[in-house]
């Protein structure tokens, strides 16, 4: 470790070092590096990865799910560049109707989903976003289910595999009749599912999601056990939980 000596070197005002010392920050009125790499002058020069890395940033610091709507109207280069970063855009399924959904399932390619369903569109419609939404089950990462009964067609979207599911929430309402999921909704136990919540639900004591490694179970005014021997054995068979 030896010693580090720094000589500074007085500036001086000739007009030679006033020349070095344009040429080294400023070129024809653009900002360049120390390197002679000219910089933008405006958020409009910035590179597409920049700008991409930017919006994806907005994200992190409270932007709101439909801020790409916004992004997209400033100018068509924004409007490519917002529409080719995927990862923008899985706030706006399901939150913005059934058009917007299709656009940005397309939009956001394979990037991971947490996905919200609500009781809020006319059935025919329902019925066709959550079925467009849970075709997309193999890239969802948490889903809250909440509606006044399941469909068998909802029912059938729910035989793929769910690699990436970690939580799932299902609730029927308290006013009407349990929701029936007595048919298997996942041939195989999601492998990455650790909370599983349901209220208000008729559901089979052998259905495949007790069966994962849940570390967390909430149940409220369920059906599924048909004595307490069978909800021992089955909560035995459950070591991880926590909850």
């Amino acid at each position: 470790h030896g010693d580090v000596y720094i000589h500074a070197r007085p500036f001086r005002r000739d007009s030679r070092n006033r020349r070095q010392w344009k040429h080294a920050f400023l070129t024809d009125n653009q900002v360049v590096d120390t390197k002679g790499s000219a910089m933008p002058r405006t958020i409009h020069q910035l590179p597409v990865e920049t700008l991409s890395h930017v919006f994806t940033y907005l994200l992190y610091v409270g932007a709101p799910p439909s801020f790409p709507l916004t992004l997209r109207l400033v100018c068509r280069r924004w409007q490519e560049i917002t529409e080719g970063t995927s990862l923008i855009w899985p706030g706006l399924v399901t939150s913005h109707g059934l058009s917007w959904t299709r656009r940005a399932i397309v939009l956001s390619k394979l990037v991971p989903l947490d996905i919200a369903l609500r009781v809020r569109e006319p059935a025919v419609e329902r019925l066709e976003l959550e079925a467009l939404v849970l075709a997309e089950l193999p890239r969802i990462r948490t889903l809250s289910y909440i509606a006044e009964d399941i469909p068998s067609e909802i029912i059938k979207v729910f035989d793929v595999q769910a690699p990436l599911l970690e939580r799932l929430v299902i609730k029927g309402r308290w006013d009407l009749e349990r929701l029936n999921i007595t048919e298997p909704l996942f041939k195989e136990p999601p492998p990455q599912l650790t909370y599983l919540e349901l209220a208000r639900t008729t559901l089979s004591n052998n259905c495949s999601l007790l069966r994962a490694p849940l570390t967390c179970l909430r149940l409220e005014g369920c059906e599924i056990w048909d004595s307490v021997d069978d909800m021992l054995t089955m909560l035995s068979s459950l070591p991880q939980l926590e909850d």
